[in-house]
């Protein structure tokens, strides 16, 4: 424990020091723009209420190399995340390729109309979320 008349400053210095990166953090995820882009380039409906594989097109516009773990989303929730049935593991940098996807399940059912669906991209390392609403292009409206 520090003690004498230093002592607090060098705490205030020490706690400004541990808290940085934390705001840093939170700038740039607020200000970045996200890494991936994503268009869905062809929907399987088994039936007109679900979907059983998506076809994306996906380009990579950062400077790394990115791995993307994708799901689809309605509301705050989250379902589990779609497995690529085609489609590298690996985006390289500044590259595109073309993804299947297949729902853990093996049909994603369809919200009610008007419910926002999005498709969610997550990267581990660097960590990143990239996301696009798809309503549209699921139902066959877009």
């Amino acid at each position: 424990m520090l003690s004498g008349p230093h002592s607090r400053p060098a705490r205030f210095a020490a706690a400004a020091l541990l808290l940085a990166p934390a705001p840093a953090g939170v700038t740039v995820a607020a200000t970045g723009t996200p890494p991936l882009r994503m268009r869905v380039t062809a929907v399987r409906h088994p039936t007109a209420a679900t979907v059983s594989r998506l076809t994306l097109q996906v380009a990579n516009t950062g400077d790394t190399a990115l791995t993307p773990h994708v799901t689809l989303t309605t509301g705050q929730g989250m379902d589990p995340y779609r497995r690529v049935v085609r489609g590298p593991r690996t985006l390289p940098a500044h590259g595109s390729a073309r993804y299947e996807l297949r729902p853990s399940a093996g049909r994603f059912a369809l919200p009610r109309p008007g419910v926002r669906i999005r498709l969610r991209a997550f990267t581990a390392s660097p960590q990143t979320l990239s996301s696009a609403d798809v309503q549209e292009a699921v139902r066959g409206a877009g």
